[in-house]
């Protein structure tokens, strides 16, 4: 029953993701929708930490896991030539989603693609071709 302020359980995030969504208003409307155990003194809430982590995680998943990037073919073209010293236009992009040897997601009448899976693609490629 160790209560911790919002701004530790902020802190505690920040470390871990530098680009966390995480606020400390965040964590007050959480506590207040879930019912958890808080105390207010003084303007300053503070937490029931075990409460609060259970009910963020109550699955109790302990392995952190990487989502790929997602990305449209023009968005994917432009992070490319943003990284890379041999640009590419999006034809190339085209040839190799065809292939069918990366994920493709349809969401309407856009393609989301994965841009980790496209690079690998990218690369192998332009050594075939001798351009990279």
């Amino acid at each position: 029953m160790k209560k911790v302020s919002t701004g530790i359980i902020y802190r505690l995030f920040k470390n871990e993701d530098k680009d966390t969504i995480i606020r400390k208003t965040n964590i007050r409307t959480f506590c207040q929708q879930k019912s958890l155990d808080y105390i207010i003194s003084q303007g300053k809430m503070l937490v029931d930490m075990k409460s609060f982590l259970n009910a963020l995680n109550p699955k109790h998943y302990k392995a952190n896991k990487t989502f790929p990037r997602l990305r449209t073919k023009i968005s994917a073209q432009h992070e490319w030539n943003a990284h890379h010293r041999t640009k590419i236009k999006h034809h190339i992009i085209d040839c190799i989603c065809n292939s069918g040897k990366i994920n493709i997601y349809k969401h309407g009448r856009t393609n989301i693609i994965n841009y980790d899976q496209l690079e690998k693609e990218l690369i192998e490629t332009l050594k075939q071709k001798g351009k990279y």
